[in-house]
């Protein structure tokens, strides 16, 4: 069990350290002004597809931060605190970025 534990703080480390050259990858896809929506979104899909774990957990922390309109009381319940960013993207299916889908997401 202690080797569990040791090989999971390894990998929590390693992804960590990570997470400053993901968010700058991350944060020039959402600055480029030059991209199209759709765009926008093939490039997040293939910063995502590069290290899904390392962008998931980089998606959850850029939600954190991210304001929240006031939902209803009648509504479906509260959303995940990147939901609001991933249906911005959401009307653009993987097809719509080609195959494989074009590697925009360099700056």
């Amino acid at each position: 069990m202690a080797d569990v534990r040791k090989e999971l703080r390894k990998n929590v480390t390693e992804l960590i350290s990570q997470l400053p050259e993901a968010s700058e990858k991350f944060s020039a896809v959402l600055d480029n002004e030059d991209l199209t929506p759709t765009q926008r979104c093939c490039a997040l899909r293939n910063l995502t597809a590069e290290n899904w774990k390392l962008y998931h957990v980089l998606k959850f922390a850029y939600g954190q931060f991210m304001i929240r309109q006031h939902r209803s009381h009648h509504g479906h319940g509260r959303e995940g605190p990147f939901d609001e960013l991933e249906q911005m993207y959401a009307f653009v299916q993987p097809k719509d970025c080609g195959e494989p889908a074009e590697n925009i997401s360099e700056p």
